[in-house]
């Protein structure tokens, strides 16, 4: 669209002499005389002012002069004279009347009339006889403001039509000069309108005029050009954030794909990993139980010890590659607290007690003075990282050493625990590896048992709690870690309960079949009177034969009933009806869920202790377990004594051991 118009057709001469600043000054000047003409009013006012003044002073003079000449002739009652001198007074220009009064206001004489407006003046007739001086009435007198109102009335006829006048000349050449003006803004404002709403083949008018309006032209075109050119760029961005979402939203979902793949995988090989050893451990502590039997054979001792000792290395190892990938997945559970920090170090000394004494190395405060006060994390991950400093701290140690710790405020919102050793020290070329995962920096080849991610974890754990870990550590003379951990905002808390070590349920899990090993034949028992029964449903013969091996060197144990399959346990429930069932997760037919959800459907067994047994160990999957209606959950590889602690918190401790 074109806009150029006619006023664009004028000569630049033109142009020139009527551009926006000249318009403004006829403007500014059109201001200033209407300020004029505002001080000319002012000025006829105060000349009315003056003249009204002049008029009041007059007629003073007049009544002053006039009191005086007539007292005599009031003293006297002289009234001739003072008629005589009321007809002088009215043939005064602008006296419009005059008058004698008594005291009491009486009129003696009178001429003329007093009406309202003009000047009016009183003043008081006074006669001096004998030294003394009396008031002996009042002359009044009235002018005529007449002729000071015809000059004020001229004067704002005359200014209100100059005012007039300037008002119509004023307007005329504000309105012409703002049409001049505004045509030219409002095709430009237009123009700004149509680029607002996206439209860039405008065509801009005004261009050529080398006043204000012409800047603003080019202006509006400089707006118009870089619009094009945004909106090229903006076309181009939003395909490029199109195409970088879509990559994104792949890797995102690719991303997602490997870490429920590596999840499961890794919930897969601790199962497969577990499962077979839940066997090995189990007659390994059955044999350990019973090595009575055994007593002269050193050979059977050490060989159920390394098989022990090998498989607890195993579990640890399963049990951290597990921890390492909840960490790296992001599926680590905190749950923040404002904890003692005394407490948690007394917890994990009393847990590396046995540790340290298999070591011969004592494990103790350092001398002098320690911070004692409330922290704000996560009260079983510190307490398992502070555990891995320890144990590393007594297992690298040489016999006879030490472990001390002391904890030291650092700032207002820290504290830090310090763990020193007098073990044999990291070399300084090896520092930068000592948190990198399955690097043991050459323990390997001694008979130090560790995994190598123990440090890697503790680390991270550290890390995900807004704490800090760091160390130094000479050759021969031993190590020194510490960790910065945030101070408590609320120091008033008290905590007395020990730190207990984290529940069973809370470790991870998993499933695989094994090798069956034939369990020997189970002859039928009959129930002691007051004995209670306990069944095992589990479709592995190897564990079933470990359970059955396990309840037959009890004293005074329960009877053990054994369901392979979820069908037969509930069947054998209702007619033994057990006093604690074991049920395994994984079974063939229905699952250890679904035969524990019939057995609390039947009013029987609403209220009898059944327990997990799995070897899934994954923290989602004991809570899933526990919030369907179970009572407890064992992991495999069973622990003989904690199967016991758990028979025992069911049952009751045998009476046989009371």
């Amino acid at each position: 669209m074109n806009l150029q118009n006619a006023p664009q057709q004028t000569s630049n001469k033109r142009r020139k002499r009527l551009s926006i600043t000249t318009r403004l000054l006829l403007l500014t000047f059109a201001i200033v005389m209407a300020g004029y003409i505002l001080e000319s009013v002012l000025h006829i006012r105060n000349d009315y002012a003056y003249r009204t003044a002049s008029l009041n002073t007059h007629a003073n003079l007049l009544a002053d002069h006039n009191a005086t000449v007539l007292a005599g002739p009031l003293w006297f009652s002289d009234h001739d004279a003072i008629a005589a001198k009321l007809d002088s007074l009215i043939k005064i220009p602008d006296v419009l009347g005059a008058r004698l009064t008594q005291l009491n206001g009486d009129i003696i004489a009178s001429i003329g009339s007093f009406g309202e407006g003009g000047a009016f003046a009183r003043h008081s007739i006074e006669w001096t006889e004998n030294g003394q001086t009396r008031l002996i009435g009042y002359f009044e007198i009235a002018l005529n403001s007449s002729q000071a109102d015809a000059v004020l009335l001229q004067g704002i006829f005359a200014t209100a039509a100059i005012i007039v006048l300037l008002i119509l000349v004023v307007m005329t050449s504000v309105f012409f000069a703002v049409r001049h003006l505004t045509q030219p803004l409002d095709a430009l404002n237009e123009l700004m309108s149509q680029l607002a709403e996206g439209r860039h083949d405008i065509v801009i008018g005004y261009l050529e005029r080398d006043d204000e309006i012409g800047r603003v032209a080019h202006a509006v075109k400089t707006f118009r050009d870089n619009a094009v050119e945004l909106e090229k760029l903006r076309n181009s961005l939003e395909q490029r954030v199109s195409e970088q979402t879509r990559d994104l939203r792949h890797a995102k979902e690719e991303a997602e794909t490997a870490n429920a793949a590596k999840s499961k995988f890794m919930s897969s090989m601790s199962h497969e990993l577990r499962t077979p050893l839940n066997s090995i451990m189990g007659f390994a502590q059955l044999l350990e139980l019973d090595a009575k039997k055994y007593a002269d054979s050193p050979r059977y001792r050490d060989a159920v010890r390394h098989i022990l000792s090998s498989s607890n290395q195993l579990l640890e190892l399963i049990d951290q590659v597990l921890d390492f990938s909840k960490i790296e997945t992001g599926n680590l559970e905190i749950n923040f607290e404002d904890v003692s920090l005394d407490l948690i170090i007394a917890a994990v000394q009393e847990t590396v007690k046995l540790l340290a004494d298999r070591y011969n190395v004592s494990v103790q405060r350092s001398s002098g003075p320690c911070w004692s006060g409330l922290v704000h994390v996560d009260p079983l991950l510190l307490r398992q990282a502070i555990a891995n400093l320890m144990s590393n701290a007594i297992k690298y140690n040489r016999p006879g050493g030490r472990v001390e710790f002391t904890c030291t405020r650092m700032a207002p919102e820290r504290v830090r625990l310090v763990i020193t050793d007098t073990g044999v020290g990291i070399a300084e070329e090896k520092h930068a590896d000592l948190f990198q995962p399955f690097i043991r920096l050459g323990a390997e080849a001694s008979t130090i048992e560790g995994t190598g991610i123990g440090l890697t974890i503790t680390k991270k754990l550290l890390d995900v709690m807004g704490c800090a870990i760091d160390f130094e550590s000479v050759v021969g003379t031993g190590s020194t870690f510490w960790i910065d951990m945030p101070i408590s905002s609320d120091q008033t808390i008290t905590q007395r309960e020990p730190i207990s070590p984290a529940p069973q349920n809370t470790i991870q899990k998993v499933v695989s079949p094994v090798a069956d090993i034939a369990p020997p034949p189970v002859e039928p028992m009959v129930k002691p009177m007051g004995k209670p029964c306990v069944m095992y449903v589990e479709d592995s013969s190897a564990n079933a034969a470990l359970m059955q091996q396990y309840f037959l060197i009890i004293p005074g144990g329960p009877e053990l009933i054994v369901a392979s399959a979820g069908e037969e346990g509930v069947e054998l429930a209702r007619k033994h009806h057990p006093a604690l069932i074991l049920m395994d997760i994984n079974l063939p037919g229905i699952s250890g869920v679904e035969a524990m959800q019939q057995l609390r459907a039947l009013a029987d067994f609403a209220h009898t202790p059944i327990v997990a047994v799995s070897a899934d160990a994954m923290p989602d999957e004991v809570s899933k377990a526990m919030a369907a209606g179970f009572d407890d959950y064992l992991t495999k590889p069973i622990k003989l004594s904690l199967l016991k602690e758990i028979m025992d918190r069911h049952l009751g401790a045998p009476e046989s051991q009371a």
